[in-house]
């Protein structure tokens, strides 16, 4: 039995370093608490970049056997592991999205399948409006959809998105002010969309 083992078997899940070497060690249970305590939080990240879609949980899938197996790499400690899968998840996302703009396929779900912060929309005008919306968010290059949902659905800072994807915040903001741009531009030609836009939004 390796120590980390010897740890999580000794103090359960008390200990968020154990866990973190205990999954860094490949041990069954310590992966399965860790999906435990991450699950929702990955899929709520994934749900509001990429949007209503059948995918969604197979990204999720895939973000969490890439950190186990890059697991022994990581070298940050459980405060920052956290962190960690959420760049992952990102990056996933990210090259889902290049992947479909090269086939040119985009791929939604009904309207009852939207992301949580936005499912309890119960208006037919609303939840036509949101579904169009994210259909326009699919035309933005992938880098630019990504720090859109994560400004303007997942409400996270700029310094928050600028950690998940690896790059500076003036870079976040430059991506931001031509998504927002992008993004007004399409909703402007949509019958539906235009005449939901609101004046200029704080970056």
């Amino acid at each position: 039995m390796t120590t980390a083992r010897k740890i999580l078997s000794n103090q359960a899940f008390d200990d968020p370093q154990a866990l973190l070497e205990a999954f860094k060690a490949r041990d069954q249970r310590a992966i399965a608490e860790v999906y435990r305590q991450h699950v929702k939080g990955i899929t709520r990240l994934v749900q509001r970049v990429l949007g209503p879609d059948n995918e969604r949980d197979d990204l999720v899938q895939e973000a969490f056997m890439c950190a186990i197996e890059g697991a022994a790499g990581f070298r940050g400690d459980a405060s920052n592991f956290g962190a960690w899968l959420n760049q992952i998840a990102v990056m996933r996302v990210r090259q889902r999205i290049r992947k479909r703009r090269l086939r040119r396929w985009l791929s939604f779900r009904e309207p009852e399948a939207m992301p949580e912060r936005v499912s309890s929309v119960g208006q037919p005008a609303e939840r036509l409006a949101l579904s169009r919306a994210y259909h326009i968010l699919g035309q933005l290059n992938a880098d630019d959809r990504i720090v859109f949902g994560l400004r303007f659905i997942d409400r996270q800072s700029i310094p928050e998105i600028a950690e998940l994807c690896k790059i500076s915040c003036a870079t976040v903001k430059r991506r931001l002010t031509h998504a927002d741009a992008r993004f007004r531009l399409l909703a402007g030609k949509d019958m539906i969309l235009r005449d939901w836009l609101v004046g200029e939004v704080e970056l």
